[in-house]
């Protein structure tokens, strides 16, 4: 789930006069990886009559690197890894690099701030927010000229 063009349909790169196959392959392999650390991390978002509900996906993280917050009326989650790997090894064609920092903002309506409760499980964040207002629909229609 890197993007939505199956495997099989991605164009295709044409080598450069002497560029190495192989490098090439790592490198076409490996990009989607690094076009999905842009996003941050994934979320859903969902709610029902009582509750907005928010789900984080953070592998990998301790529930000690989270930190959620609220600033001007936004939900701030954000995560930091630091993590060094002190083996020397000598000759590895690919080494992951295992810190960084992400962070998501959501704007927080008809939420009461105060009975915000998270949970973290398996790399999972759960995030449940009553709403102030429950059943409260906020529609509007909007006329097309």
């Amino acid at each position: 789930m890197f993007d939505m063009v199956p495997f099989g349909r991605r164009r295709r790169r044409q080598l450069s006069e002497g560029e190495d196959p192989f490098d090439s392959l790592l490198s076409d392999f490996f990009s989607d990886a690094v076009d999905l650390a842009d996003v941050g991390f994934k979320t859903d978002i969902r709610e029902d009559q009582e509750n907005y509900y928010i789900e984080s996906e953070l592998p990998g993280m301790k529930k000690e690197d989270i930190n959620i917050e609220i600033q001007d009326d936004n939900l701030v989650i954000s995560a930091n890894r630091e993590e060094t790997d002190e083996t020397e090894e000598e000759n590895y064609l690919r080494r992951e690099i295992r810190r960084g920092s992400f962070q998501r903002v959501f704007r927080l309506d008809n939420v009461q701030e105060e009975k915000i409760e998270a949970e973290y499980d398996n790399g999972l964040l759960k995030v449940t927010m009553p709403k102030a207002e429950p059943g409260r629909e906020e529609k509007r229609v909007i006329d097309i000229k």
